[in-house]
């Protein structure tokens, strides 16, 4: 398949700048067998579900991982981190320019401390390049609580000059977990933006069982397809970790099984076996699912729960292959239409068969 095919027409103004004020009154489109389309409202959602249902999330948290600084020469810098590498490295994205291996960067706290003491910084030197992501290494050992005055959360580059609640770019249920070997998420799993805590009260009243497993969004989930021959792409690696208890559930569901987000769907499907049963642990997916991929997990699956995605992104190439590519470009053509609000701060989608 050819980058061109994942393409389509979007007018910027159906781009979300800001989350709804009210998460779950979002639009949620409900597609079923042969494109058939419902237009609902997200908090619609508990009427597709029944008891003995499982729904699963994936709870991973966004960390404040965007710095900006200045070079030890002057110059300006924006720096976002990805995976740990160990105790003082990172992976990196670093905006600025002419950025040089050996380059020191210094980094000030978001809010300055009275000017009686002296200002706090932290500094990291560039270590090496692969592509777009550097390796950066850090004075000391820094733990997330001493990160997180210096840092913003890293909101996508097509929301331009939010100045609203950040914790908004975060789900109801996202957690960190301070045993994970990677420390946290770029990015929110956007799909879980939309619930809140009494969508899933409701949701465990009548009986459905939410199941939390954890894949950290790194650079590889936006990581762009240079190649028109799609099959030369690679993904680069994101932590996941799935508990024995969720794996269990999820494997001996008794109702329709409910998958909230492409994250989701690709640590379920990097955690199956051939039969499609999850088995359980902690690791690293590079999986990288386009159409002709042949699924292990999809069969167990009665609702898909997404997102509108960018042109051109794996992630629109995960759906593709979920669904069928002309149908999925026919659903986004509808979206166009009726003006639902497309990416992270936008409208959701239920795939359902």
């Amino acid at each position: 398949m050819k980058l061109s095919d994942f393409d389509y027409e979007l007018p910027k103004e159906l781009i979300a700048q800001e989350p709804l004020n009210q998460r779950d009154h979002s639009k949620l489109m409900v597609v079923q067998k042969e494109n058939k389309i419902h237009h609902k409202h997200f908090y619609n959602i508990t009427d597709y579900f029944n008891k003995g249902d499982v729904l699963v999330i994936n709870n991973t948290k966004v960390l404040p991982y965007k710095f900006h600084g200045n070079k030890s020469t002057g110059g300006k810098v924006e720096l976002v981190l990805g995976n740990r590498l160990s105790i003082k490295q990172y992976e990196a994205r670093i905006k600025s320019t002419k950025t040089q291996l050996g380059d020191r960067i210094i980094i000030k706290p978001k809010i300055q401390d009275d000017k009686s003491h002296p200002e706090k910084i932290i500094q990291c030197k560039v270590l090496s390049k692969n592509e777009d992501i550097f390796t950066i290494e850090f004075d000391k050992e820094y733990n997330i609580e001493e990160l997180r005055s210096f840092g913003e959360l890293p909101l996508p580059p097509y929301i331009v000059d939010y100045k609203g609640d950040q914790n908004k770019y975060q789900t109801i249920y996202s957690e960190y977990k301070l045993n994970s070997k990677n420390q946290g998420s770029l990015a929110a799993p956007t799909a879980g933006l939309h619930f809140t805590d009494e969508l899933l009260n409701k949701l465990r009243e009548i009986g459905v069982k939410i199941v939390t497993i954890c894949l950290h969004v790194s650079f590889g989930t936006f990581k762009y397809i240079k190649d028109e021959d799609i099959e030369k792409h690679t993904m680069d690696p994101e932590y996941y970790i799935i508990e024995k208890e969720a794996a269990n559930t999820i494997n001996n569901c008794s109702g329709n099984l409910f998958v909230v987000g492409t994250t989701t769907l690709k640590t379920l499907e990097t955690a199956s076996d051939e039969k499609g049963y999850v088995i359980s642990g902690e690791g690293w997916s590079d999986l990288f699912i386009y159409p002709g991929y042949e699924f292990k997990f999809k069969h167990k699956i009665h609702g898909f729960l997404t997102n509108f995605h960018l042109p051109k992104s794996s992630l629109l190439m995960l759906l593709s292959a979920y669904w069928g590519r002309k149908e999925i470009l026919e659903v986004y053509k509808v979206a166009v239409d009726e003006k639902y609000r497309f990416f992270s701060f936008g409208d959701a989608m239920l795939l359902s068969i």
